[in-house]
């Protein structure tokens, strides 16, 4: 078939037959398949990709689906099954006859449920079910002792089962972009999460995540989280994202040797803790649209921050101590309440950036001019910039 041809006709469900329902004919029956969806289905290798182009990304093979295949319930062996950007509205209870699968990828549909029976794919360790219109989930997902994987972002969801605590092997959740209120209380038992992504719902508070150890990424972002358990005890976090959020001071961090990413930009903060100037490996510091009015003087104890972005916040003052962070390349400080610019911060053998634009500093103060200028003539060398107020 040329690709100017027209497509067929989409995949209908067998007439007389109910979308998703798993009766024999159905599943002995492949010949309304298109030719390759039926091709893909006998892959001996026991990978069904059925996954349809990105937008612009050629042509697809075959229509979208607007029914499940039922002709691949025959392939028990299967292990991998990619059902990605189609038009399904439903998985088949009968999916419990892939008793091998390991890999099921339904993202991209107009799914509103997945199936209880879902819970009887015992060796299911990756499940893919993002950007659908999935309103919860089946609390006979707790079966699934194997599962690593849950991606179920951009979906409906409001709540979670409590169940999902028995999903003991999960190491990487995202839950991004949904309507959840609540987290249960029961996730704090999942020891082996790494990556964990609640950004975007609808939280006002969070669980207490002492026992995830393990995680090296937390996404709170988004949400209307009024106040944080403490974090003490996630030793192994890198990055810990809390952006748009309405918290007024950030939780207890403890003792945070691998920390390198903090952003707390967008909330609702009133200070910065002392201790971030006692991470020993923090890289980048976000906390622009606030309600800063200091920076406080430890934080030039940084060996390791690049990146420090404080725009848009009430601080009059750039402690000196801050010319001491010999790692930094960036300083954002625009629209804040600053007077001067310290001659501290021409020891910063390594930046690249600064903007203290927006700011009513002081033009009769020739230190200001002075480090303005030497900075200037420094980060242009380095094909960055220096931006300050007119006049400077």
């Amino acid at each position: 078939q040329a690709p100017s041809d027209p497509l067929p006709a989409r995949l209908e469900p067998e007439s007389g037959a109910p979308m998703g329902c798993s009766s024999s004919r159905q599943v002995g029956a492949d010949s309304s398949l298109h030719p390759v969806v039926a091709e893909r289905i006998r892959d001996p290798k026991g990978v069904v990709d059925l996954t349809q182009p990105e937008d612009g990304r050629g042509a697809p093979a075959f229509p979208a689906l607007e029914a499940f295949p039922m002709p691949v319930l025959r392939q028990t062996a299967v292990t991998e099954l990619r059902l990605t950007r189609n038009d399904l509205t439903s998985l088949p209870d009968a999916i419990s006859a892939l008793v091998n699968l390991r890999i099921l990828d339904v993202a991209e549909n107009r799914l509103a449920t997945l199936p209880g029976s879902i819970g009887a794919l015992y060796k299911l360790e990756e499940l893919d079910a993002s950007e659908n219109e999935i309103t919860e989930l089946p609390s006979e997902m707790g079966t699934l002792r194997l599962l690593r994987r849950l991606i179920m972002y951009k979906n409906r969801m409001t709540q979670l089962p409590s169940e999902l605590c028995t999903c003991e092997a999960l190491e990487e959740v995202n839950f991004f972009n949904n309507k959840l209120i609540r987290v249960p209380p029961s996730l704090e038992r999942l020891e082996k999460l790494d990556n964990v992504n609640f950004g975007g719902n609808r939280l006002k508070t969070f669980l207490k995540p002492a026992a995830w150890k393990n995680a090296t990424r937390l996404a709170l972002m988004s949400n209307t989280i009024v106040t944080l358990p403490s974090f003490e005890g996630m030793t192994n976090l890198r990055q810990l994202q809390l952006g748009q959020t309405v918290i007024d001071e950030l939780p207890k961090l403890g003792h945070m040797p691998k920390l390198q990413l903090l952003d707390a930009s967008r909330s609702c903060l009133v200070s910065l803790p002392a201790e971030l100037g006692s991470l020993p490996d923090l890289r980048s510091l976000a906390a622009s649209d606030n309600k800063l009015v200091a920076i406080p003087p430890q934080l030039g104890a940084s060996k390791t921050l690049t990146t420090l972005n404080l725009a848009n916040n009430s601080i009059t003052v750039i402690p000196d101590e801050l010319g001491n962070c010999e790692s930094l390349k960036v300083l954002l400080m625009r629209k804040n309440k600053l007077s001067a610019v310290p001659g501290a911060l021409l020891r910063l053998g390594k930046i690249e950036r600064i903007d203290v634009e927006l700011n009513p500093l002081e033009f009769r103060d020739a230190e200001t001019k002075e480090t303005l200028r030497a900075l200037r003539a420094v980060c242009v060398d380095k094909k960055g910039f220096c931006k300050a107020p007119p006049g400077f």
